[in-house]
């Protein structure tokens, strides 16, 4: 057979999508001239269809290197570059191509995705007008167009140019997708998830579908179902990175550090110029405190990006967590720039604009909100920033409609229910009993270097660690996730089995391993210190296990008027987690069920750990930083008085209040809004009374 007839078979195997017969026959050519430009060029293609692009692009470059000039090779060259993230690279190489062909019109339209992938969005809609006027029946170029509105926020305009493509092509499952992910974008998961799975059914194939669908399930909360879906997609591309990326994503909002730090390692080596890791890599260290590290790798995507939005959103919220609330703002005030109505922009600002700027930022909102052109997912943004901005404003009668609409549309995002909680509880209580804590009392491993922060979120466990962070021998971690990690790791549990159950707790029978572990890799953090604080709320469930495995740690318990926590935690948007956080009703019996089983560590550990009341705090600071460095074993120092001096980041959501002094106007605030709390006061008036009698307010 010739080489002639050989790629004419192959031209007709690739054609017709059957990639690995394509590929043997191009290799045949190849095997008798190696030179070929066109059999280099397809093969190259071949791979860069499975995704493979550091192979495509060795091959493609080989072709343009035989035969310079051609626009199809440099084209094709152009996409592999822009894969790999090297976009100023892939720009040059699509300008070449239209240099030499003019109407080359999916030259034209790749070169405007590069655009639009640098920030240079006046050009890329150049280009994507171009391709239509080169071609007015190009669905492509209305598909594109339809992406760059996505891009800059435009969602009512995005949904209309993919209407107009599906009206030409009522099967593409590329548009099928488009759609999905800004109907994504715009909070309407249900309709989104319907255009996926057409776009899935339409090309089984199409990963990228697949990872539209894992971020359905994150925002819903469904981790095991947005894990099983990427291990499908890694599975139809094992050599593509963006696999690999997004399951790094979802183990970074479970809080499992570890798991997507393994899964970024892998990703870096298909990928090693892919801005997305830096990025993902960047708020990791965030999560961790390794605020330089992050610092570092939030340069090294915004080199590549330097008009991503979400990348910027990382690095505003970095600036917030050290307290540089100016560059902080400097930031979202250039995302806002970029896309006027980035809702996430908007909120980062309202959190860290200047006292005398806020009524002119909440009437910008107001303004957004009025004109009802915002996503559902917007509104909800938008609608969080102005009960925070109108709050701070001090006008508590226009506060409480824009949070509650907020919540309503948060809510309405996920799936969720109490019970499994109620369960877990109930369990806790039964296995931790006086049996249980008297069997394994004192076999735990004898260190007094944690201390641990627990109690509800909102509740002053952030300023706590703060006061405390201030004495020159006690370093704050912040929430950390390492209880977690360091029991899933000794008994060997997978992130998704529930690691929280009692009964594989205490079937290790071997608390002190557990104990000296959890210790070692503590002190990795602060080897100097001699106390180092783990601040993660949630240990409240653990303070049994806590309490066994290092029974000199010190614990401390926050704990604040059930009414004041519970609307401090209302009026909060959380980047993750919390569902019970959204409804009134949902959110008192979630406090309910945390009150119940701390009266059961009460009666089972009765004096293992200091109750500190937030009230009594702001009322008379130094005699409760004192009360708070004698049980932790430390002297006094006056730092402590003085802990918004404090330059260490803190990455919670009290970030901007531990910058301030302490004040008393958040103590009692919940009676301004009696009328909108009725359902939760129904559930928790008696337990606020009867706290608030206990501390003698």
């Amino acid at each position: 057979m010739t080489q002639v007839d050989l790629m004419q078979r192959a031209r007709a195997a690739h054609g017709q999508d059957e990639l690995a017969a394509a590929e043997e026959l191009y290799r045949q050519v190849l095997a008798s001239d190696p030179d070929d430009p066109d059999a280099n060029h397809l093969l190259g293609v071949t791979h860069y269809q499975r995704g493979e692009y550091p192979a495509a692009l060795e091959l493609i470059s080989r072709a343009d290197r035989f035969r310079p000039d051609h626009p199809a090779t440099l084209n094709n060259l152009g996409s592999v570059l822009r894969e790999l993230g090297r976009h100023e690279e892939a720009a040059r190489s699509l300008a070449k191509a239209l240099a030499l062909q003019p109407d080359f019109s999916e030259a034209q339209t790749n070169l405007g995705t590069v655009c639009r992938m640098l920030g240079r969005l006046a050009e890329a809609e150049s280009a994507y007008r171009r391709a239509l006027a080169l071609n007015p029946q190009d669905s492509k170029a209305l598909n594109n167009l339809g992406n760059l509105c996505l891009e800059k926020g435009e969602y009512g305009a995005a949904l209309d140019w993919y209407g107009r493509a599906l009206t030409l092509a009522p099967d593409a499952p590329l548009t099928q997708y488009n759609l999905g992910c800004a109907l994504l974008k715009m909070g309407r998961l249900d309709e989104a998830e319907a255009a996926l799975m057409q776009a899935r059914k339409g090309d089984p194939a199409m990963v990228k579908t697949l990872y539209a669908l894992c971020t359905l399930h994150q925002i819903r909360f469904e981790f095991p179902k947005a894990i099983a879906k990427l291990q499908q997609a890694i599975s139809l591309r094992p050599a593509r990175a963006e696999g690999y990326i997004i399951l790094a994503e979802t183990y970074f909002f479970m809080n499992l550090f570890r798991e997507a730090l393994v899964c970024l390692d892998q990703a870096k080596s298909l990928a090693p110029d892919s801005p997305s890791i830096h990025h993902l890599y960047g708020k990791i260290c965030q999560g961790l405190g390794k605020t330089e590290e992050a610092q570092r790798a939030l340069a090294q995507a915004l080199a590549m990006e330097p008009a991503n939005p979400e990348v910027l959103c990382t690095q505003a919220t970095l600036y917030m967590d050290q307290g540089l609330f100016a560059e902080s703002a400097a930031v979202a005030r250039e995302m806002l720039r970029l896309r006027p109505g980035y809702s996430p922009a908007w909120y980062l600002l309202a959190l860290v604009v200047r006292d005398r700027e806020k009524e002119e930022v909440a009437r910008k909102i107001a303004l957004i909100l009025e004109n009802n052109t915002a996503s559902p997912l917007q509104r909800m943004q938008l609608n969080f920033s102005l009960a925070g901005l109108l709050e701070d404003l001090g006008e508590y009668d226009r506060v409480f409609p824009p949070l509650a609409e907020a919540n309503s549309l948060k809510r309405k995002m996920f799936r969720f229910s109490l019970e499994p909680q109620e369960r877990m509880i109930s369990r806790i209580c039964e296995v931790y009993d006086v049996g249980a804590v008297k069997r394994f009392a004192g076999k735990g491993w004898r260190n007094g270097v944690p201390i641990f922060i627990l109690g509800m979120p909102r509740s002053g466990t952030t300023l706590t660690e703060q006061i405390l962070s201030s004495h020159p021998d006690v370093h704050g971690a912040g929430e950390i996730p390492l209880l977690k990690e360091t029991v899933t790791g000794y008994l060997r549990i997978q992130p998704l089995d529930d690691w929280m159950s009692p009964d594989i707790v205490l079937r290790a029978r071997d608390l002190p391993e557990l104990g000296r572990r959890y210790v070692e890799r503590l002190q990795q953090l602060a080897p100097d210190a001699r106390r180092i604080i783990d601040k993660m709320p949630g240990n409240f469930l653990f303070l049994g296990l806590i309490s066994l495995i290092l029974p000199e740690a010190k614990i401390i318990h926050c704990v604040r008027s059930p009414l004041d926590t519970c609307w401090s935690i209302y009026k909060k948007l959380f980047s993750h987690g919390h569902q019970y956080a959204y409804d009134l009703e949902e959110l008192g019996r979630y406090y309910l069920l945390y009150q119940r089983l701390m009266k059961h560590w009460h009666q089972m550990l009765p004096g293992r750990f200091l109750e500190l009341c937030y009230e009594e705090l702001v009322a008379d600071q130094e005699s409760q930083t004192r009360l708070m460095l004698e049980f932790c074993g430390l002297d006094w120092h006056p730092d402590c008085l003085h802990f918004e001096r404090n330059r260490r980041p803190v990455h919670t959501a009290s970030a901007v209040q531990v910058r301030q002094p302490l004040y008393l106007r958040s103590v009692g605030i919940w009676r301004r809004y009696v009328q909108g709390l009725q359902p939760l006061i129904a559930l928790l008036q008696s337990c606020d009374d009867e706290y608030l009698a206990r501390i003698g307010c």
